[in-house]
């Protein structure tokens, strides 16, 4: 235990200066992290321009895999999982999205079309009702439940 004001000071800035250099090499992985997200997200994007929807679906997995709890990587992975006529699985994406961001009118409006398309009725009707609570003039509920 440091014993004086002058003791006490330079104790006290060591510790500051210690746990500032934990936190800065705490924050390098993450920063890594996103920076790689970031890529893969560029590169699942150009897939998707280019019309390589079985590429871009393999990255947006892989971006899903390393940010699990990004409701973008789950919408843009429901959306590439449609483009392939994968309704069962683009459905998954989306609710995984819906519930990571349960506010999304878009979400849930795309959610429904990924339900009807894959045979399940009610399920789509459900997430089209759930879109117009948060956007009552979102297009896509509207026509999804013939309005």
């Amino acid at each position: 235990r440091p014993r004086g004001r002058a003791e006490r000071a330079r104790w006290l800035a060591l510790r500051r200066a210690a746990a500032a250099s934990s936190m800065m090499s705490a924050a390098r992985p993450a920063a890594a992290n996103a920076s790689a997200s970031s890529g893969i997200q560029e590169r699942a994007r150009a897939a998707t321009a280019a019309g390589n929807h079985a590429e871009a679906t393999q990255l947006y997995e892989q971006l899903t895999r390393s940010s699990p709890s990004n409701a973008g990587a789950w919408f843009a992975l429901g959306q590439s999982r449609m483009r392939q006529r994968n309704g069962r699985g683009a459905a998954a994406a989306l609710e995984r999205a819906t519930q990571l961001s349960p506010r999304n009118a878009n979400y849930w409006a795309t959610l429904g079309t990924a339900r009807r398309n894959s045979g399940d009725a009610g399920g789509a009707r459900s997430a089209f009702q759930q879109a117009l609570r948060f956007d009552p003039t979102n297009a896509t509920a509207l026509r999804g439940l013939g309005q």
